[in-house]
């Protein structure tokens, strides 16, 4: 967790318990109107914590819900934002990357079969801004949905993964 980062996001939260972002590459926009600030988020290395680090990933773990809801979400937002473009097998290689290396450095792209990884990878790092995991609890989320990617892909069409998260996460 980036603890500067939780006092900006505190002192931006609304009365009723909300806060705005608004991410821009790894520059995050929090608040809204004349009450906002920039930061910029801290590369994913830094940001790892201490975490869950449980031997086994249960997916119905409330634990873990920020970091394989926040994964999920960002994928869905990619394939909205590349209307149908995106594939399972573009999104299961993007996983398979990031769970060898979740830290490495990845350039920013708008081709869709390389822009996967760096939005997830960005997201992780919001996501990990907020929260804490560590290292070993990322790489667990990340091949649990890659698990579930293989599982829907097999069964359906080549985007049967991408139907699932619309249907269940839209």
């Amino acid at each position: 967790m980036d603890d500067t980062f939780m006092k900006l996001v505190s002192k931006h939260t609304d009365s009723d318990g909300s806060v705005s972002f608004y991410v821009s590459g790894d520059a995050v926009e929090v608040g809204e109107g004349k009450k906002t600030a920039t930061y910029r988020l801290k590369p994913l290395a830094e940001l790892y914590d201490v975490g869950l680090n449980r031997a086994t990933l249960d997916g119905t773990d409330e634990d873990y819900e920020p970091l394989l809801h926040g994964i999920e979400m960002e994928i869905l937002d990619i394939d909205d934002e590349t209307e149908g473009e995106l594939t399972d097998d573009l999104v299961l290689a993007a996983l398979a990357q990031l769970a060898t290396n979740p830290e490495a450095e990845l350039p920013e792209t708008t081709e869709t079969e390389n822009s996967v990884a760096p939005r997830i990878q960005m997201e992780l790092r919001m996501i990990l801004s907020l929260n804490d995991y560590s290292r070993h609890d990322v790489i667990q989320a990340l091949e649990r949905v890659a698990k579930t990617v293989e599982f829907h892909a097999k069964s359906q069409s080549p985007r049967g993964y991408l139907s699932f998260i619309q249907e269940n996460l839209d």
